[in-house]
């Protein structure tokens, strides 16, 4: 596992997939504390991985999925093609995750509360609490603060968007 994918993790903390396919064969190999369930007739296995380590490395490596194996970013294939060095490959991952906490924070700002009531939660379920205090009238929320907490909330996906996602911007 490269030096960036572990500084990164975005695509298995939950930051920009909820899901991996998964299939019937590799469903068996998979650790028991991961999620797995059907959707449409196909397997999934939920996002974040419980199998992510503190350090950002997969516990799991050997036996991952497919999906995960070959899974490989518009970052990480830049980096690979020589377009792009490690160092600012990961201060790009740097940046990403620097604008996902900064929403994550105003929006604990907006909600009344403390950022850490929202450990463990991935941004897209942070805005969901969010945006259902909103429209829930019995519920304070700083109107500005939400507003700002948006902004960035845009701005990490348009960052996502550029520079991990393929087919964006391309």
């Amino acid at each position: 596992m490269s030096g960036l994918c572990v500084s990164c993790n975005l695509c298995c903390n939950g930051s920009i997939f909820a899901r991996v396919p998964i299939t019937e064969e590799e469903r068996p190999r998979l650790p028991k504390e991961v999620q797995v369930f059907a959707r449409n007739g196909a397997l999934r296995m939920r996002l974040p991985c419980p199998r992510l380590g503190d350090d950002g490395a997969c516990t799991c490596y050997d036996v991952r999925p497919d999906t995960c194996r070959t899974y490989n970013c518009k970052l990480s294939k830049r980096h690979n093609e020589g377009e792009i060095d490690e160092r600012s490959a990961v201060e790009i991952t740097q940046e990403i995750k620097a604008a996902q906490a900064r929403s994550i924070v105003l929006a604990a700002r907006a909600m009344g509360q403390e950022p850490d009531a929202f450990k463990g939660m991935t941004i897209f379920e942070v805005f969901k609490v969010l945006n259902a205090k909103i429209k829930d009238p019995n519920v304070a929320v700083d109107a500005y603060t939400a507003r700002r907490a948006k902004l960035h909330r845009n701005f990490y996906v348009d960052l996502v968007k550029f520079h991990i996602q393929s087919g964006y911007w391309d």
